[in-house]
């Protein structure tokens, strides 16, 4: 429980894999009102390195034990995928603020579960879609509006998408800046299923692939297009997926590629009738860089600049932390928002299915 007039967040964390350390752990550092109480990991040998490393006060074999700790306010949950939506629950019915890393869980189902917990136990629930934290992206957003109130580049026609995956960490080397052990994963988590029920089994793997990856795309068009966003058509081909969606009339183009980069390649075309505005997106460990923004006209590509640069995963934490000293429950990537995600991918999956 938060004191009224406590300052300092306790922060738990569970999981100590690459992800918790680089883009969880180390953003918290940073934060003077937080806390870091308790580290939970099911390899002890791993978790008590990463407690030393990191400056983490307590370990605890398991997060139901680390939940039992009262001076912990609000725990980042990074697990295993399918781990994820039993330890959310777990954390919120112990009365802990949640981020878990996206996806929230695998089914529209879970995750209503998950929703619902947060609302009974009045917590703030988040969802680890960081992008929306790009100082890049705020400031295309920006401009989306700006362009749609004023009419300066004419109608809104139309919106691409585009993700090829890549190399998601550059500059990090295994066993440079993070530590990993050579332990087997014990057993000793409640895993939900990976996909929905209605979807044949030799599926759900893929199902799984496809929603951990391309969520994000998806959720951050949301982010930059207003209005309900409805599937009209999905494509599948061995390792590409060519999606249609619309909102508010508008066409929305999503292009998926399972694809071996050296090179991160990512992005959002906003198409005016007079101008496009492209968003290129950084590698989400590369905190050295931020979305880079494009106007498209008259044959020209012309770099807009804006004065931010800060990390997308620091700007998510920073916000977390804040929402929770001031008690705000509208948050940017909350878990309420983010059902919309599991609903289009049901929606994509069951297109596919039929």
């Amino acid at each position: 429980m938060i004191k009224d007039d406590q300052l300092t967040i306790g922060m738990g964390f569970i999981g100590a894999g690459m992800i918790g350390q680089l883009a969880h752990m180390f953003c918290y550092q940073q934060i003077s009102s937080c806390s870091l109480t308790g580290l939970a990991e099911l390899r002890e040998q791993l978790g008590k390195e990463v407690l030393s490393k990191q400056n983490i006060a307590n370990y605890y074999p398991n997060h139901l034990e680390l939940l039992k700790n009262p001076d912990i306010n609000a725990v980042a949950v990074v697990t295993r995928r399918h781990a994820t939506g039993q330890i959310v629950l777990d954390a919120l019915n112990a009365g802990k603020h949640v981020l878990s890393e996206k996806p929230m869980a695998h089914t529209l189902e879970q995750s209503i579960q998950l929703v619902e917990a947060a609302r009974k136990n009045n917590l703030i629930y988040s969802v680890g879609y960081m992008k929306r934290y790009d100082p890049g992206v705020i400031f295309a957003r920006q401009l989306i509006r700006e362009a749609i109130n004023e009419g300066y580049w004419g109608d809104l026609q139309s919106v691409h998408c585009y993700s090829y995956g890549g190399n998601f960490a550059p500059g990090y080397q295994q066993g440079h800046d993070f530590l990993m052990t050579d332990e087997n994963r014990p057993d000793g988590l409640v895993l939900w299923p990976i996909a929905p029920d209605w979807l044949e089994p030799q599926l759900h793997e893929r199902y799984a692939w496809f929603l951990n990856v391309f969520c994000h795309d998806i959720n951050l068009v949301r982010y930059l297009i207003d209005g309900k966003h409805q599937l009209q058509s999905a494509n599948f081909g061995e390792s590409t997926y060519a999606l249609l969606m619309t909102a508010n009339n508008i066409n929305i183009s999503y292009d998926f590629i399972e694809q071996d980069s050296s090179a991160w390649t990512e992005g959002i075309q906003i198409n005016f009738k007079s101008a496009s505005l492209l968003i290129q997106l950084p590698a989400p460990l590369d905190k050295n860089n931020t979305a880079r923004v494009y106007v498209l006209k008259d044959g020209n590509k012309e770099a807009l600049t804006y004065p931010d640069h800060t990390w997308a995963f620091q700007n998510q934490a920073l916000y977390f932390i804040d929402t929770i000293l001031n008690n705000n429950k509208n948050t940017l990537n909350s878990g309420e928002d983010s059902l919309e995600d599991m609903r289009l991918i049901e929606q994509i999956w069951r297109f596919y299915k039929g």
